[in-house]
């Protein structure tokens, strides 16, 4: 009985660490602009890895995580930004 309850216990351990490696996606965009002062990184997401919409995922000061339209303007802008401010800081060390 006891190993019945530990093979058990075992399989649904099992179960949830599988269900907690799902990968997390976009599944929209915002629809307002953040500055750039606010961001510090962004990842990109797209299509390949088990997401259905690319997008520009930046994370914000406060530990956000913004999901952008690569095809916008002002997403392009601080993909740039953070391009600029990343060369920056690491030429100055």
């Amino acid at each position: 009985m006891v190993i019945k309850i530990c093979i058990l216990a075992l399989v649904t351990l099992l179960l949830f660490q599988v269900e907690t490696d799902a990968v997390a996606c976009c599944l929209s965009y915002t629809k307002h602009p953040r500055r750039c002062a606010n961001l510090k990184g962004y990842d990109i997401q797209g299509t390949t890895g088990g997401c259905d919409l690319a997008a520009i995922i930046f994370h914000t000061e406060k530990g956000r995580l913004i999901c952008a339209d690569p095809a916008q303007a002002w997403t392009q802008k601080r993909v740039e930004c953070l391009k600029y401010e990343k060369v920056t800081f690491q030429s100055l060390t």
